[in-house]
């Protein structure tokens, strides 16, 4: 996930085609045989596999925040060994970068020319066909140079380039409703993007997969992407015959003001709620300085309406996201979502035109758990500033038999982005005979 007007653009080339040839590329290309991984999908064109295809390799972007970077190495050092690691990195390797190379010998360096790759989710989006071999989708950034090396990739790796636009092909129109972290697969037959994404992409979609493309809000949010809204995760709470095997995690404001009403030991975190908050929000300051300070008040409060009756709205626009989830699941995989669980999020609005309506843009002001990474069992979920959000979190997660790891993602909440932004996971799939 990206905001173009608050993060540099995304210029990512490869320095050698070497690197790829023996590691990223081999997995790339459907020759390397993953142990677990499930057989790959009945298809005629492709498939952007979804999150419960097993991973192969994982791609972080640009290190900024040493702690964070550390504490994300760490986490993926201690699952299966079979686990490719990457990071991007600049020509011009900053400190931040140079301690990590002296710490992990085992991550595999990914050079590129530009100033910052942020955002690796947006940038690689790889669709696979029933042998389990790559090609690239390529995402119409405006800047030229950034298009050229989904193409640079292509010819390294000796894969196909997909989705190329035609000459005159306006790229200035073209939004981050477009990049990768508003594709979102959650199943091998069902496809979501938001309702952002332009139709010239959603066309190039369908022209490269099989899978049938279902549209959900997300028109209310700053970056308006899919993987803030909608998360697939494996196990099911509740099943039957007719139910899916999976569960969606969805994020739920009148979750959290219920467990901010129901607390009374820890109320002083909330005031941690504020560096999210823009001058515009004066009374949503006021509300969690009155809740951080009284034990006796909550949402009811008069100094806090306002900020409920906002978040209550959302809540509303996710509810209404998880009924089109539900009825496309139905209508295509033929299965009932039956396993579903909300996780506590606050919002607040950018600007005075959106805190009358959800018509403008909204922020999150606590760091959102929909924007999480799987591995296997494994949850790594942005850390949580309030601890009765972090204790729900990971006993909700515990009773699908997942395991949870937190890391301090500060500097990518601030440009409105978070964990799964950040981390491209290449996932596989086996041929079928």
């Amino acid at each position: 996930m990206t905001l173009l007007n608050k993060s540099p653009f995304l210029i990512f080339l490869i320095l050698t085609a070497k690197v790829y040839a023996t590691d990223l590329c081999h997995i790339l290309s459907g020759k390397q045989v993953i142990q677990g991984a499930k057989s790959c999908p009945t298809i005629k064109k492709g498939n952007l596999l979804h999150r419960l295809h097993k991973e192969s390799s994982v791609i972080i972007g640009q290190p900024i925040d040493l702690n964070y970077s550390h504490t994300l190495i760490d986490i993926l050092n201690q699952l299966p060994k079979g686990l490719q690691k990457n990071i991007l990195l600049s020509h011009e390797i900053s400190h931040v970068t140079t301690q990590l190379i002296s710490n992990y010998k085992n991550v595999k360096l990914l050079k590129y020319h530009g100033e910052d790759f942020t955002w690796a989710q947006d940038f690689l989006p790889f669709i696979t066909d029933k042998n389990g071999k790559k090609s690239i989708f390529n995402i119409p950034y405006p800047d030229e140079y950034i298009r050229s090396t989904s193409s640079k990739l292509a010819k390294s790796c000796q894969i196909s380039e997909l989705n190329t636009f035609k000459k005159g092909f306006d790229y200035e129109k073209v939004g981050p409703g477009d990049f990768g972290g508003n594709i979102y697969p959650l199943t091998d037959k069902t496809l979501f993007v938001g309702d952002n994404i332009s139709e010239e992409v959603i066309s190039k979609l369908e022209k490269n997969t099989d899978q049938q493309i279902e549209i959900i809000d997300t028109s209310w949010f700053e970056t308006g992407h899919v993987d803030e809204v909608i998360s697939l995760l494996p196990g099911v709470l509740k099943k039957d015959q007719k139910s899916c095997d999976f569960t969606v995690a969805i994020p739920s404001p009148s979750l959290a003001m219920n467990l901010i009403n129901m607390d009374i030991t820890q109320r002083e975190e909330l005031i941690n709620f504020k560096d999210y908050l823009n001058e515009t929000s004066d009374a949503y300051y006021n509300c969690l300085q009155l809740l951080a300070e009284s034990k006796k008040d909550n949402f009811s409060s008069k100094l806090c309406r306002s900020f409920r009756d906002y978040n209550l709205e959302m809540d509303k626009i996710f509810n209404r996201n998880l009924e089109t989830v539900k009825k496309a699941l139905k209508r295509i995989d033929k299965c009932d979502l039956k396993s579903i669980i909300p996780l506590p999020v606050l919002l607040a609005p950018i600007d005075k035109t959106s805190d009358k309506s959800v018509l403008g843009y909204s922020r999150f002001i606590t760091f959102n758990p929909i924007n999480n990474i799987l591995i296997e069992k494994q949850v790594i979920l942005p850390k949580q500033n309030y601890t009765p959000f972090t204790d729900y979190i990971s006993e909700t997660l515990k009773r699908l038999k997942l395991n949870t790891s937190y890391v301090n993602s500060s500097f990518l909440q601030y440009l409105a982005g978070g964990p799964h932004c950040n981390v491209k996971v290449i996932r596989t799939c086996k041929r079928t005979n």
